[in-house]
């Protein structure tokens, strides 16, 4: 989709590098993370994190795309979180 235009236009080859400690990631940065109970088909999101925090379920945030009107709805959960944007090849 679009949701991260202009950052990162649609189609575009990014680079990703693993998230080895979630607590190296800063309000700004763009992830990319699982969404939903399908294992073997789930949706994958490249969204900016907009806010961390910390609740009784432990590390989360909240997320949105550059180009949408609003944060996602849910909070993003620590073990969703699979990579941290670091550029792309144009």
């Amino acid at each position: 989709t679009n949701s991260m235009e202009p950052a990162i236009d649609d189609g575009m080859l990014c680079i990703l590098e693993p998230v080895k400690d979630i607590s190296d990631l800063i309000e700004g940065d763009i992830i990319c993370y699982l969404l939903g109970n399908n294992v073997l088909s789930p949706t994958v999101i490249l969204h900016r994190i907009i806010k961390i925090g910390q609740d009784k379920e432990g590390w989360h945030c909240k997320t949105r795309g550059d180009n949408n009107p609003s944060d996602d709805s849910w909070l993003v959960r620590a073990n969703w979180v699979k990579y941290v944007y670091r550029g792309q090849i144009v």
